[in-house]
């Protein structure tokens, strides 16, 4: 319905108090971002709507991960998934693709350095609990 409006992004709160909305969907046609935040400040968003006064918000992408891009210079993570089905590997980890390379690689690599993995980050957004805060992860070049 946003896009459909003329909107270029969507801020979607979740209808449930905890959490984050689901943001999962398969529709090709659908090609404006959209940014899911939790009840509460979606919640105080709707409260500063209804003053007269003006709304600013800035979104952005996490430092940590800033420069995590795939061949061809699309800016998102694909799940690695070959045809035929590669038994160990294959939508267990990141495509070979990825840059800079990460640790959930289908095959270990020497040039993985620290701040750079995604692994941690996958593991939240799928429900794992983390240590807070995680282990600092530290590869060397030449590390095997």
């Amino acid at each position: 319905n946003a896009q459909n409006a003329g909107a270029i992004a969507a801020i979607i709160d979740n209808n449930a108090a905890a959490g984050l909305p689901g943001m999962g969907g398969a529709d090709a046609t659908v090609t404006i971002s959209s940014y899911g935040i939790s009840q509460a400040d979606g919640n105080a968003m709707r409260a500063q709507l209804a003053n007269p006064t003006t709304v600013n918000a800035t979104l952005g992408i996490s430092a940590q991960l800033a420069g995590t891009q795939m061949s061809g210079g699309t800016s998102y993570v694909r799940m690695n998934a070959p045809n035929p089905v590669q038994p160990g590997s294959s939508v267990s980890h990141w495509t070979v693709d990825t840059f800079p390379n990460l640790l959930m690689e289908p095959s270990l690599n020497t040039s993985l350095f620290s701040d750079v993995d995604l692994t941690i980050p996958l593991f939240r957004d799928i429900g794992w609990q983390v240590v807070t805060p995680p282990p600092t992860l530290l590869f060397r070049n030449g590390f095997e």
